[in-house]
């Protein structure tokens, strides 16, 4: 949700993971070569990493996957669908009519855009900081 809050980050690295390339590894500090298979493991010690910060999953993905790989070759369609799902249920009203599987994900949804906006709010205000003190100074 945070690439579609604050758009894909720019890499060097494909949006299909259709060959070996190397990269630093955020998690392993070293230099991996990756293949599909390594990037999920990657996402999978990232995700895990995550659960014993105050960082959500959602930022701790968007900070560091694009130290190793394109968010792009990660991203599904229906990621798509789900964020427009909760956009049409928390922002519109939309009755929403889904599952218990369902409901969490869009609870996991809203969770990751309310820590997207208080992010965002953090970064402005730091802005908003550092030009006083360069117009200060």
């Amino acid at each position: 949700m945070w690439c579609l809050y604050f758009g894909f980050p720019k890499t060097p690295y494909p949006e299909k993971v259709l060959y070996t390339y190397e990269a630093q590894s955020p998690t392993l500090n070293r230099v991996v070569k990756y293949t599909k298979r390594e990037v999920r493991d990657e996402v999978v010690r990232i995700v895990n990493e995550s659960l014993d910060t105050k960082t959500t999953v959602g930022e701790a993905l968007y900070m560091q996957v694009p130290f190793f790989a394109n968010p792009k070759a990660l991203w599904s369609e229906s990621y798509n669908d789900w964020a427009n799902l909760w956009s049409a249920v928390t922002k519109y009203g939309k009755p929403f009519t889904g599952d218990d599987r369902e409901l969490r994900y869009l609870q996991y949804i809203d969770r990751e855009m309310s820590a997207c906006d208080q992010y965002s709010h953090k970064r402005a205000v730091s802005n908003a900081r550092m030009r006083a003190t360069i117009a200060r100074s």
